[in-house]
């Protein structure tokens, strides 16, 4: 995703970006309750329920958004019908197109392979166990909802392999 920022900025683009994450990680270090909440959700590897995955994005993207035509980039959500759904008719209240969501596809191996690599406090073996068996009941879900609006590309490569195939892919769109 990084890459793909950088080519949209590299256009004159100007980007909302929004990576789930890192808004989880900054709400698990408060040092209160919800802080320690939340901070429990990501060690267990749970998703954030509806609500809170809404309010984390709609809290930023309130302050950020700023034009009809920036560039909207969701990364990590939405994990969950309600809460695409809750993304498409927002952005078309703002009067923006509905979402178009890319789907990086890698194996579960590889996937926890990466995630290991980066070394983050919720990223043990155990959450990550859990994010993927989550990603198979909340979040194949969501691509299915989405259905042909879905870009999927073959996520196995390198970061600038995987880059050119999205490229590839948004430039073939109509």
């Amino acid at each position: 995703v990084t890459l793909l920022k950088k080519y949209l900025e590299g256009l004159g683009l100007r980007i909302f970006y929004f990576y789930a994450g890192e808004q989880g990680r900054k709400l698990a270090a408060l040092d209160t309750l919800v802080g320690h909440w939340v901070k429990d959700i990501m060690a267990r590897g749970d998703f954030f329920d509806d609500w809170l995955a809404i309010y984390s994005w709609f809290n930023v993207l309130k302050d950020e958004l700023k034009n009809r035509d920036d560039v909207v980039i969701f990364d990590g959500t939405p994990r969950r019908i309600y809460e695409a759904q809750v993304v498409d008719k927002l952005m078309k209240e703002l009067g923006r197109s509905i979402a178009l969501p890319i789907h990086i596809d890698v194996f579960e191996d590889t996937c926890r392979q990466r995630l290991l690599v980066r070394k983050r406090a919720d990223d043990d073996l155990v959450a990550i166990n859990s994010r993927l068996a989550l990603f198979e009941t909340a979040v194949r879900p969501v691509l299915n909802w989405y259905g042909d609006r879905v870009i999927t590309v073959n996520g196995e490569g390198a970061i600038e392999e995987v880059n050119k195939l999205m490229m590839e892919a948004l430039t073939q769109l109509p």
